[in-house]
């Protein structure tokens, strides 16, 4: 394997790889800090400033169904339901605000409504609106950063 300093190889195994060509999965300890690929500076210094910022990593994009939904949980305890619609992820809370069943056990909408599976009350996935009662009350709408496949959520919108 032919590979200058700069050229890094996920799918290279370690007996492949010289001293000065480190797999981009490597951890930080494996490192030396002359052989830290600019790629993964970067991304480190974007995963602090989300962290700083008030987000947390609690999913892979892949983690997601395609136009599917997910329930995570938030470190301060709150249910967050993650909404893929192609390659667009939002965040409500996971919270049926008409009697507190799971929105993630509902149903994804192709307009993006997530309807409770338990009486049929709807929100709008990109406002938190309910759209369809028995629920009147909006859901919270939650910040998302996405990176490559990483999924962040920050704080409440709404």
């Amino acid at each position: 394997m032919s590979a200058s300093p700069a050229v890094i190889s996920s799918e290279a195994s370690r007996s492949d790889l010289s001293p000065d060509v480190i797999s981009s999965e490597a951890s930080r300890s494996d490192l030396s800090p002359d052989v830290i690929s600019s790629e993964a500076s970067r991304s480190d210094a974007e995963s602090r400033d989300l962290v700083n910022a008030g987000f947390e990593l609690v999913a892979r994009s892949s983690d997601v169904p395609p136009n599917g939904l997910l329930s995570v949980r938030l470190s301060n305890g709150h249910r967050v339901c993650l909404i893929k619609l192609g390659d667009e992820v939002r965040a409500i809370a996971d919270n049926c605000t008409h009697r507190d069943f799971a929105l993630s056990e509902g149903e994804l909408h192709d307009d993006g409504t997530v309807e409770c599976a338990w009486h049929g009350a709807q929100f709008d996935s990109a406002t938190g609106e309910a759209t369809q009662g028995p629920a009147f009350k909006p859901v919270a709408r939650y910040a998302v950063r996405l990176t490559n496949d990483n999924i962040w959520v920050g704080g409440k919108l709404s």
